[in-house]
Parts: structure tokens; C-alpha cells; sequence
């Protein structure tokens, strides 16, 4: 039987009574604290793409980053070179792309807008093993 107070009476088996108080607020407090809350419709977007080699080969395993005010995100392409980062914030971000053996990318300006795929289309990623040339000197 519960009281004004949100407190409990409970009979123990050597008949001494015992209240027991539930603080209703700290439970209610600490399942919310711990439960990630999703974002409401609009605050998020996505932003897609396509990462190529020089010669419009996808590049596959290439690591992909967006940096921006509200959050970092990290991804990686398929084996066609595609990436899709989902639950980004509406913002503006810089996206980094690299992988060994190529020259690394970076990008500002991407933006992401509520409930909207944004697609940032071919990323060329260029081999880092391109020949140096040089001019003798006169």
C-alpha cells in the first residue's frame, strides 16, 4: 500500500515492518541516461558518394571521414567504391578520404540537411605512385 509520500510498507517474515522508499524520479532519470535518445525528423541527413582512382576504378577500403561543428563520422567504401554515412547532423563538414597508396583527399563544404540524402558524387582518389618529373637544369 502506497502513502502520499511514494513510499511502500512491506511486511517482513519476524513481523517488524520495513518502508521502503522508491524514489520514482532517480529511476525514471537514470534509464533515460541511459538510453541513446534518437534525433527528431529533420536534425538528420545523409551524406553519400563514390570514391574512383585516376582511372574511374572504385577504390574499395578507402576511409572516410566528416568533420564539422556538430560531430565526426567515419565510414569506409564497398567494394564499388560507395559510402554512406547516415544520422549526420544538419551541417556543414569537411570530408577527408584517403587509403595507402593514394594521395589523400580533403573536401570542405559538404553539408548535410534534414531527413535528405546528399550525394557528393565521384571522389577521384589519385595513386600516390605517379611518376616525378623533372627538367635538368640549363
Amino acid at each position: 500500500m502506497a502513502d502520499r509520500n511514494n513510499t511502500v510498507s512491506v511486511d517482513r517474515m519476524n513481523g517488524n515492518r520495513t518502508r521502503l522508499s522508491f524514489l520514482y524520479g532517480a529511476v525514471v532519470a537514470a534509464s533515460i541516461a541511459t538510453t541513446a535518445l534518437p534525433a527528431r525528423a529533420g536534425d538528420t541527413g545523409i551524406i553519400a558518394g563514390v570514391v574512383v582512382d585516376g582511372d574511374k576504378k572504385p577504390v574499395a577500403g578507402a576511409s572516410v571521414t566528416l568533420s564539422g561543428p556538430t560531430g565526426r563520422y567515419h565510414t569506409v567504401t564497398d567494394r564499388r567504391g560507395r559510402f554512406s554515412i547516415v544520422g549526420v547532423y544538419v551541417d556543414t563538414y569537411t570530408i577527408e578520404i584517403g587509403k595507402p597508396g593514394c594521395v589523400d583527399v580533403s573536401m570542405a563544404g559538404a553539408y548535410a540537411t534534414g531527413d535528405e540524402i546528399q550525394d557528393i558524387g565521384k571522389v577521384v582518389l589519385p595513386s600516390s605512385n605517379l611518376p616525378v618529373v623533372a627538367q635538368a637544369a640549363h
